[in-house]
């Protein structure tokens, strides 16, 4: 009840949330941050793979919340979102190869992409909890 409320609320500002959203993370992607965390690690992760992780990790949420705005709830709505969303992670970590203080890092790659499926797996078993109880 309450989380329709929020999303009834959301609903016209959802293009914008996802636009501010999109920018953050792309700039995120190309802007130089030298610190000496790079060997931090949480628990057995370097901490700058959780952070990639963490901010791909809305991104289904976003799908969701669109797809439902449409109204096209079909599988291959869904499915082209998905392929969007790795497709804005893949260039993300592509563009640090062209920018000349950034390095291209595959492992931040799969971080991003693990962000995405995370958050996908996340918000499809929160969808069917909410639909079973």
């Amino acid at each position: 009840m309450i989380m329709n409320k929020i999303i009834s609320a959301l609903q016209p500002r959802l293009k914008q949330l996802f636009i501010a959203y999109i920018s953050l993370v792309f700039l995120l992607s190309v802007i130089p941050l030298n610190s000496s965390s790079a060997n931090t690690y949480t628990i057995i992760i370097r901490s700058d793979y959780l952070i990639h992780l963490l901010l791909f990790l809305p991104f289904p949420v976003f799908i969701w919340l669109f797809v439902e705005a449409n109204h096209k709830k079909s599988f291959l709505s869904i499915l082209l979102w998905l392929v969007f969303g790795f497709c804005f992670a893949i260039i993300c970590e592509g563009m640090q190869l062209i920018v000349p203080y950034r390095v291209f890092n595959i492992n931040d790659l799969a971080a991003n992409l693990s962000g995405i499926l995370l958050g996908c797996l996340i918000f499809l078993v929160k969808r069917k909890v909410r639909i079973i109880s």
